[in-house]
């Protein structure tokens, strides 16, 4: 009552419009507050985890910084997503579901064929096998889209990217004063630190957040012992618009994702004991890509090669799976691959990255709001998210293990009977996508 009425006699006294200095005891009031002060916080990557963070951040009405190491959006490789109904309501939620539909591509059918082209089973996602009445215009169900195309989508929404850039260094500053429980960050090409309340890693398997602040010993990372070969190019022939198809043969897998009117992306695995065996991932020369498409028969594939030639992009990957028994530590957070990255075999990894950001900001901002520690946001974060994750990578590696041998009509029966490792009544497609974000 006297501080309040010493400042109110020194305003008379100085006029109307003056604005005093803040004293000790103001500088204190802060601690006093239900709210905390808005948090700095640091985005490693703008894949669609990092991406789909900023952005849900944006919403609740918190800033951070997104940084990646690509030197543009169109240097981000993907080998077209799928985003299925868990993603298309977080989109939803966030604004841009209409949008990431109507330039993507409406995927209407699946073709499944054995090693000489011939069809051995057929998925139509029209008749209700992968709808969900409680998503209010659930069409389309899915959505075939490249990830470059999404990535620009989410920053027209005004993300911006500071790219060129990575983490080089962190440290958690222990003690007492204005940086203690912060992190000091050097980034690389610039010759000062930065202070961060929380750090959030989205940048992919080899996470350099997650090598840096979380235990070795908690972190699995596992080759399947294999590797694919992917072409962004214009539509074949005897592919129609509206379908993916995946074709197993002797040793691996070919898949077409449809992700415009116009445009697929086309990939093909192949049997590496060692991922670094023969070939070194990045873009590649044209003839050696197309060199995998010649171990499969059948009428899409050879159209895929005799037009190889004519692609758009090129590149060949090795991808690996990744288990983490924690998802947080201390201040820091491990969304997407960083966190469980998945071979694609439900082709559900860039859905759950973008279903991770969302849950873990909304973690993040409610406890901004209500006053609570960032930890108990990031734990928050994992008890909603870990278990769930879990269950789909066992049910994914079991998947893979079966994609990758010759297909015949057991093993597809073995395939079918896998997509059902999940809770009574529900498929493993159903149960990813009964996921049900919370509204902004």
């Amino acid at each position: 009552i006297i501080f309040s009425f010493e400042r109110k006699m020194s305003l008379i006294r100085l006029g109307k419009g003056t604005q005093l200095a803040p004293n000790k005891f103001q500088k204190n009031l802060k601690f006093y507050s239900t709210q905390k002060p808005k948090p700095n916080i640091l985005i490693s990557g703008a894949g669609p985890a990092g991406l789909s963070c900023a952005l849900t951040l944006k919403r609740r009405g918190l800033n951070s910084t997104v940084i990646d190491l690509a030197p543009d959006v169109n240097s981000q490789r993907g080998n077209g997503l799928l985003l299925f109904q868990n993603t298309l309501k977080v989109l939803r939620e966030l604004g841009i579901e209409k949008k990431v539909a109507s330039i993507g591509k409406k995927i209407t059918h699946q073709h499944v064929l054995g090693p000489k082209g011939v069809e051995i089973n057929h998925v139509d996602y029209t008749n209700g096998h992968f709808r969900d009445s409680s998503f209010v215009g659930a069409d389309p169900n899915i959505v075939g889209i490249d990830k470059c195309t999404l990535s620009k989508i989410f920053e027209e929404e005004g993300i911006r990217v500071v790219r060129k850039t990575s983490i080089d260094s962190i440290n958690f500053i222990k003690g007492e004063g204005e940086e203690e429980g912060r992190y000091k960050t050097y980034l690389k090409g610039r010759n000062h630190s930065e202070l961060y309340d929380v750090i959030i890693g989205a940048d992919g398997i080899p996470s350099k957040v997650r090598t840096l602040l979380f235990p070795k010993e908690d972190v699995k990372l596992t080759y399947p012992g294999w590797g694919l070969a992917h072409v962004y190019m214009d539509i074949p022939s005897h592919v129609s618009q509206s379908t993916y198809v995946e074709q197993f043969g002797t040793n691996g897998r070919f898949v077409v994702v449809p992700v415009d009117d116009d445009k697929v992306y086309a990939w093909i695995t192949f049997n590496s004991k060692n991922p670094t065996q023969n070939l070194i991932p990045g873009m590649k020369p044209v003839d050696q890509i197309a060199e995998y498409f010649k171990s499969l028969d059948g009428k899409i594939v050879n159209s895929i090669y005799n037009n190889i030639l004519e692609m758009k992009k090129g590149a060949v990957i090795f991808p690996a799976d990744v288990q983490c028994k924690t998802y947080f530590h201390k201040q820091a957070a491990l969304i997407g691959d960083a966190a469980h990255g998945m071979s694609p075999n439900f082709f559900h990894g860039a859905g759950l990255a973008i279903e991770d950001g969302y849950m873990l900001a909304n973690f993040i901002a409610n406890a901004v709001e209500k006053g609570e520690s960032y930890e108990s946001a990031l734990e928050g974060y994992q008890n909603h998210t870990q278990s769930r994750i879990k269950f789909i990578q066992n049910a994914n590696v079991v998947q893979g293990t079966i994609g990758q041998s010759r297909m015949n009509a057991m093993k597809l029966a073995l395939s079918k009977i896998t997509m059902r490792f999940s809770p009574p009544g529900y498929s493993i497609n159903k149960f990813i996508c009964k996921f049900n974000p919370p509204q902004l």
